[in-house]
């Protein structure tokens, strides 16, 4: 009412003020959660019956204390998202089989570097990208091409069903995909998101870590498509990713979108090259939030005639 938010440096000061509210991490854990997991629902396995709702949410607080604490708490930056470390308490490390976490409070656990990758790795997500008893490498390639590298999958083609191919004999989870890259009608899409998918293949459809599947050696293997770069396990995607320009560009324009609640076909080039090269020079998280608030796009709207 009185002017005070007109002057991009006032804007600032309350932007930060607001980021170091409690309420804040809220948010910025609601923005990872639609990044990860948006659309996809978690079916329980009745086979395995120690993962249930209620570990479901523990796994959902897992991934909030982690998300923000990347933000706020730690290093702060895009790297920091990817780091192999999470946040636990008693009950939920007993389930993962994790030593050394007592009592009910979350605290934070160093993981083996070798293969977990921060968010890449968040069970939260991870789960709800699975059908029971069955890892879907299919969908969790797809929410990592679609949330983390921003890449347009092709619809499904019209009669192809959803739950995942039969199993014969032994098989392993990747065997019974092979289909997708023989079959010239499921390869356009299968081939941008399998092979991500298959990074995270030690994890199984319940969030535990698993050497073997049927009895034979998980082969976690696979390439960015493009050329991008290969890995074998979500440790060394995490690494890829992390100091990957296309995967940085694309955070970008997810907070962008998710911040002024618009389409891409109607994002602000200007404010675009703006937020990219501010976070090329330094890639802080609340530092883009608060660089947010000082553009065209959010400081004016339209004249509405």
């Amino acid at each position: 009412a009185n002017g005070a938010l007109s002057d991009p440096a006032d804007l600032e000061a309350q932007a930060r003020r607001l980021l170091a509210d409690d309420r804040a991490r809220g948010v910025v854990a609601r923005f990872y959660r639609e990044l990860m997991s948006d659309g996809l629902e978690v079916r329980f396995d009745l086979a395995v019956p120690a993962f249930t709702p209620a570990v479901l949410g523990l796994m959902d607080r897992e991934f909030a204390s982690f998300v923000n604490h990347a933000t706020f708490d730690g290093g702060g930056d895009f790297g920091a998202l990817f780091a192999p470390s999470t946040w636990l308490n008693g009950p939920l490390a007993r389930y993962y089989g994790v030593p050394g976490v007592e009592g009910y409070a979350f605290q934070p656990v160093a993981l083996d570097a070798s293969i977990y990758a921060g968010i890449l790795t968040q069970p939260a997500w991870v789960t709800r990208a699975s059908f029971p008893g069955y890892s879907d490498p299919s969908r969790r390639g797809w929410a990592i091409s679609r949330g983390l590298l921003c890449q347009l999958i092709p619809p499904e083609p019209p009669g192809v069903n959803d739950p995942p191919p039969t199993p014969t004999g032994g098989q392993t989870t990747r065997e019974r995909l092979q289909e997708h890259a023989s079959n010239p009608t499921c390869a356009g899409c299968h081939q941008l998101i399998d092979p991500v998918g298959f990074s995270l293949e030690h994890i199984d459809a319940s969030g535990r870590y698993r050497d073997t599947e049927n009895g034979r050696a998980i082969d976690s293997s696979g390439a960015l498509y493009g050329g991008a770069g290969s890995f074998d396990g979500a440790a060394e995607l995490g690494a890829i990713l992390a100091n990957s320009q296309p995967a940085r560009d694309c955070f970008v324009g997810q907070w962008e979108r998710f911040a002024f609640g618009r389409l891409e076909a109607q994002a602000n080039e200007c404010t675009r090259s703006q937020l990219l090269e501010q976070f090329a020079v330094n890639p802080n998280v609340a530092e883009l939030l608060v660089a947010l608030t000082q553009t065209d796009s959010f400081r004016f709207r339209k004249v509405q005639p």
